[in-house]
């Protein structure tokens, strides 16, 4: 009897386990798990693509106009499914050890303020807190009937948020407001934003949550903007900001960094289409290539699909520089879907190879008008491949240089190549490093 009472108590607990399971779909990515030595940090939940608003039969959700206020209750499948989200989390976030959310993007569907309410009102009911940033489909408000005259979302964010982001200083370590409270002139798209750069810190590990959203209005008379990326490379934009955030960061360490955008720096068909340009990712990939041991992934949305990859950089023979995973939509699954990152920490250095060879390279003369000596000390690798790139990314000279024990020593001839910072990739076996050349 006492078998059968068992058995019994042993499947009502899976029944319930799994009946709460059902209740959302789940996936799941693990950070540094396979790293020898890797000890179990946190987890977190990765939320995007929300649309508040999205099916309203009227094309104005709330009262009317886009200055306006929420529905009572949660009109539209998109805010039912994330109160089903925020349900779940908070029925399971202690079982999950989930510590917060970060949503990445498209928290609206059209940037309307009762959209912006409604999805506030939802998520302020989570027990746990929640980092929202900007989508593309936040950028510009507009009903059916009326668009606003300039792209203000980031401004009405920084509004209906500020509670939420003045809780989260005190919950993170290193609060860092970026960009995201400063206005600034974009002459890409000659109009004046607050872009939604910021960061912080969580048990060591650094995130970034940066705004690649363009400023640009929809193509073809549409209301809002488009689906493209761009970087915005100028002075206060994203791209400024995020190099100098980076090269400047005391918090680097080993695989410790996220990257969290709305849009997903994939260089496939879909890229072109409704993320970055062909340049932009190769002055994303060429920059983040030095510090990719220091990158744990780049978070996403945009796209509405679940998918993990790696990326690299641009070129025939592109090197490995981050994995990136994308989420897909909340808004498209009845029970709502949410990514369950778990982070590991190895106590054992990844680094040792790439400092080793770091350690076995001299260059000079550096700065040089002409030629650069590369001196390679004791290495056990036959063979290291040497590029050497302008700028915007061109190589401009290349060689795989033969090692034994006579020669070390190799020239870099940039006689031809104008004056400037040249960048200098060498691969050893499976390790990278890279150095900057200064041609005067």
């Amino acid at each position: 009897m006492k078998f059968f009472t068992t058995l019994l108590f042993t499947c009502l607990i899976l029944s319930i386990l799994q009946a709460q399971e059902s209740d959302i779909n789940l996936h799941f990515l693990d950070i540094n798990k396979d790293k020898p030595g890797a000890e179990y940090k946190f987890t977190f939940v990765h939320l995007t693509d929300v649309h508040i608003g999205e099916g309203d039969e009227d094309g104005d959700y709330g009262t009317e106009g886009y200055v306006d206020l929420p529905p009572d209750g949660d009109i539209g499948y998109p805010a039912e499914r994330l109160r089903k989200t925020v349900n779940w989390l908070n029925q399971n976030h202690t079982a999950y050890g989930i510590d917060f959310i970060v949503v990445s993007g498209d928290l609206t569907d059209s940037g309307e303020e009762s959209e912006f309410y409604k999805f506030k009102e939802i998520m302020s009911s989570l027990e746990i807190p929640y980092v929202p940033l900007i989508g593309n489909h936040d950028v510009w408000p507009y009903t059916k009937d009326t668009v606003a005259p300039l792209p203000t979302g980031d401004s009405l964010i920084n509004t209906i948020f500020e509670d939420v982001y003045e809780a989260n200083k005190l919950f993170f370590d290193a609060w860092d407001d970026g960009t995201r409270l400063t206005k600034v002139y974009n002459p890409q798209s000659n109009n004046y934003n607050y872009l939604q750069n910021f960061s912080f810190v969580y048990q060591g590990f650094e995130f970034l949550m940066l705004d690649f959203d363009t400023r640009h209005p929809a193509r073809n008379n549409e209301p809002g903007i488009g689906p493209e990326a761009e970087i915005m490379d100028f002075e206060g934009g994203s791209w400024d900001w995020t190099k100098n955030k980076i090269e400047n960061s005391p918090y680097l360490g080993d695989q410790n960094l996220f990257i969290v955008s709305h849009h997903p720096p994939v260089k496939e068909l879909w890229g072109i289409l409704y993320a970055f340009d062909i340049e932009e990712t190769r002055s994303i990939m060429d920059f983040l290539f030095q510090y990719k041991n220091h990158i744990a992934v780049w978070l996403a949305g945009h796209i509405h699909r679940s998918l993990v990859y790696n990326v690299g950089t641009v070129g025939l023979q592109p090197y490995q520089v981050l994995r990136c995973a994308e989420t897909a939509a909340n808004k498209e699954y009845d029970k709502g879907l949410v990514r369950l990152v778990d982070v590991y920490e190895s106590s054992i250095s990844t680094f040792v190879d790439d400092q080793m060879l770091m350690n076995n390279i001299d260059i000079y003369p550096n700065p040089s008008s002409q030629l650069f000596n590369l001196f390679i000390k004791d290495n056990d690798n036959k063979y290291v491949e040497a590029d050497v790139f302008n700028n915007t990314g061109q190589l401009v000279w290349s060689s795989t240089l033969t090692l034994d024990h006579n020669t070390r020593l190799f020239s870099i001839d940039l006689a031809n190549q104008a004056k400037g910072i040249y960048h200098l990739r060498l691969k050893n076996g499976d390790d990278m490093i890279s150095h900057n050349l200064i041609l005067q």
